[in-house]
């Protein structure tokens, strides 16, 4: 797992994240990153945000997993928490640790929740469902069911399938 801390790293993303067979996942070190531009990281992330999200879509394009940054104040979970919910919305796997009480506030943070768990599901089974009898496009109740829409219903099912928060065999619940 590469971890990109300077901007020629993150111009270079992509090239990284393809450059061996045994890479599956790519990180991003704030600490260095910023101090590279010489600036100071905020909590808010904004002076971070173009390499974060770069990173995230050189990873996605390399079928890797993008990893965020360690949040480096120990002590403040909260903090942690907020930014493990922004990192999971820039489309983050995961984030790295320096101290294991951050491991269970990264999980619960990244582990997809019940109703979205039962919406994949739906998702996925009116999607199969479709399939048998013909039909290309669904919808389900005012939304349109894609196949898009499946892909990301079944990223959700994965997710919680490798966290042990469903059976493997849901589709028979």
């Amino acid at each position: 797992m590469p971890i990109v801390e300077s901007a020629l790293g993150v111009e270079h993303a992509f090239e990284i994240a393809g450059s061996a067979e045994n890479i599956v996942a790519m990180a991003i070190g704030l600490e260095d990153y910023t101090a590279d531009l010489g600036v100071g990281r905020t909590a808010s992330g904004d002076e971070s945000l173009y390499a974060r999200t770069r990173l995230v879509n050189a990873c996605k394009a390399a079928g890797i997993q993008p990893i965020d940054s360690v949040y480096s104040d120990v002590g403040n979970e909260e903090g942690l928490r907020e930014t493990a919910r922004i990192s999971k919305g820039l489309g983050f796997e995961g984030m790295g640790c320096i101290h294991p009480r951050q491991i269970p506030v990264i999980h619960d943070v990244f582990k997809p929740r019940e109703q979205e768990i039962a919406r994949a599901k739906m998702i996925v089974r009116a999607y199969e469902k479709a399939e048998k009898e013909g039909q290309g496009v669904i919808s389900l109740g005012t939304k349109m069911i894609d196949p898009p829409v499946v892909k990301r219903a079944l990223h959700t099912i994965d997710l919680a399938l490798a966290m042990n928060l469903i059976p493997e065999n849901w589709r028979d619940e």
